[in-house]
């Protein structure tokens, strides 16, 4: 019962916070130019947020583990409440850009301690399930958020939005006062060496790859479906939308999936199956074909996620759960920079194909990577 309570109220907290900054979001950089931001300081805030991210989530602090995960995690909700408020009272964009960094900082130690906080309350042989059930707080609250966010600011303009935000993110707050979370225990592997194990090296090599590419589909996809369609616009928001609803289609299905096959194999065949899109994609003639295709990539890129979430807990303490989910979501979150970037490079280079075919390339590499490193891990233990 204890852990129900416990897991229902984690839902809660996974699906405020993100549909409240799923709501900011996408308006922030529309508010950073209205408070007169130009050239470098347009992009600044966001930049500075993903950096913030992937710097404090490689080097977990160890003072921050000593807390424990309760405290931790009403640490994280804490600095998104102070950053929301910040954003709510300032209209200096210097001091936005610093809540900006206060709110990297804190959803560096939000997921990875939501991780740690789960295995806590979700029973080994049913992880795999729970975990799929759990994701989809995060799937329904990226699909509502911006569509509530648009609502809010259409009628009470940006205050309204932030407001909000800080709503959503004081409810978590107080959410997370009521709930019972397992204590930190002591690592079985301490330090560094539960962060380097062969299988989460492996793991962290695909979540790169996988952000790679994702980031390089979103980004260039209404690009695509322009240079296809006469209504390529039209066909791009349809597209992507059917992305995130597959994805939460399928997202207990994959947990499932999770409790019944083992990882190396559902990473290889989630990472083959991205690869195909992405190479498919840009020789799609008609909009049921590329919609088709979309609704894959939706299916392919989720089918990985709650066993990569549960392969994070498995055999660990919170503290190296924690450690590695840390470093895991710094890995992806590189991957959706350098995708990113390279992807804006390849276009200006080569064009719209080749940024889809490099991803397919570079997602296929890492999960043949992984799937060998974790192979040969694997077959090193059963030798030893």
């Amino acid at each position: 019962m204890k852990n129900s309570v416990s897991f229902k109220g984690l839902f809660y907290i996974n699906f405020a916070v993100t549909c409240g900054f799923g709501a900011l979001d996408i308006f922030m950089t529309l508010y950073v130019i209205e408070l007169g931001a130009k050239g470098f300081l347009v992009g600044a805030p966001a930049m500075l947020y993903a950096l913030t991210k992937i710097i404090c989530g490689l080097s977990p602090s160890e003072r921050l583990l000593a807390m424990g995960s309760k405290k931790l995690l009403i640490f994280s909700l804490l600095l998104f409440f102070i950053a929301a408020s910040g954003y709510f009272i300032t209209e200096n964009l210097y001091a936005l850009i610093l809540f900006r960094i206060l709110h990297g900082f804190g959803t560096a130690v939000f997921r990875p301690v939501l991780t740690a906080s789960l295995s806590s309350c979700t029973a080994k042989d049913e992880r795999g399930r729970k975990l799929g059930l759990f994701d989809t707080s995060f799937y329904a609250a990226l699909g509502i958020g911006p569509a509530i966010g648009g609502t809010v600011k259409s009628i009470y303009g940006f205050k309204g939005l932030f407001a909000l935000v800080m709503i959503l993110s004081f409810s978590a707050l107080i959410t997370a006062l009521f709930i019972r979370i397992g204590n930190i225990g002591k690592p079985e592997i301490s330090g560094k060496s539960a962060v380097f194990t062969s299988r989460v090296i492996g793991m962290n090599i695909f979540i790169f790859g996988r952000g790679f590419g994702i980031a390089s589909f979103f980004s260039f996809l209404p690009l695509l479906a322009c240079s296809k369609f006469a209504n390529g616009e039209h066909t791009a928001g349809i597209a992507a939308g059917l992305v995130t609803l597959v994805s939460s289609a399928f997202i207990t299905f994959a947990g499932r999936l999770a409790d019944r096959m083992d990882i190396r194999k559902l990473i290889i065949s989630g990472g083959t199956g991205l690869a195909a899109v992405y190479c498919l994609l840009p020789g799609s003639s008609g909009i049921i074909s590329f919609t088709a295709l979309c609704c894959a990539a939706g299916f392919f890129s989720i089918v990985t996620q709650p066993a990569c979430s549960a392969a994070l807990m498995e055999k660990n303490t919170q503290e190296n759960t924690y450690r590695q989910a840390s470093v895991f979501n710094s890995f992806m979150n590189m991957g959706y920079a350098l995708g990113a970037l390279s992807s804006g490079l390849i276009y200006s280079a080569s064009g719209t194909e080749q940024v889809y075919y490099t991803a397919a390339l570079v997602g296929i590499t890492c999960s043949a990577a992984s799937w060998a490193v974790m192979y040969s891990a694997e077959k090193s233990e059963s030798l030893s």
